[in-house]
């Protein structure tokens, strides 16, 4: 992608209704782009019948979970709840609180 230039890479991504803002532009537009090309070949690999327009919309979803987990940390209990702890891969598991967070980010 660093071949392209910005005009080049905004008119791309404006093709399949991607944003074409970003704080560091470029870096940004290159990351976005890249993000759904990857996420298309994911798609033709698992012989997912979707458009380019639900991709995207995933894409979204995928980055308002993504700056809604940073404005909103998740705070885990320590003690003999039955509540979610911290599993060795930075996951969660334990108690259906647990379970039901997983399933929400996934």
């Amino acid at each position: 992608m660093a071949l392209l230039k910005e005009r080049e890479l905004r008119e791309r991504l404006r093709a399949y209704n991607l944003p074409t803002t970003g704080k560091r532009a470029v870096q940004e537009l290159e990351q976005r782009y890249g993000e759904f090309r990857v996420a298309v070949q994911s798609a033709l690999d698992a012989g997912e019948a979707v458009s380019y327009r639900e991709i995207v919309q995933r894409l979204d979803r995928r980055d308002r979970r993504v700056a809604h987990a940073a404005l909103n940390p998740i705070t885990l209990r320590s003690g003999g709840g039955s509540g979610p702890c911290a599993a060795p891969d930075g996951g969660l598991v334990g108690g259906s609180s647990g379970v039901e967070l997983a399933s929400k980010l996934v």
